[in-house]
C-alpha cells in the first residue's frame, strides 16, 4: 500500500469542505413557527405558523437553497 502525503493546506481543505451528492435529494417541507414576545413575558404575544418548502439547487458547483 502506498503512503498518502498531504500538505497542511490539502488537509484543511478536506476537513473544511462539505460535499453533498444532490442525486436523490428531493424537495422537503418544514413546519416553521415564529413567536413574538413582549419584555420578559414567558408566553408570546403573537405566533405565526407556516410551512416552508426547501429545494437544493446546484449551479456551477455551488449549492443554493430555494424556498
Amino acid at each position: 500500500m502506498n503512503e498518502l502525503r498531504l500538505t497542511k493546506k490539502e488537509i484543511q481543505n478536506r476537513l473544511n469542505t462539505l460535499k453533498i451528492n444532490p442525486n436523490g435529494l428531493q424537495t422537503r417541507k418544514y413546519g416553521v413557527t415564529t413567536k413574538y414576545f413582549s419584555g420578559n413575558e414567558e408566553s408570546p404575544d403573537k405566533r405565526i405558523d407556516y410551512e416552508a418548502t426547501v429545494k437544493l439547487n446546484i449551479n456551477n458547483g455551488i449549492g443554493e437553497l430555494e424556498m
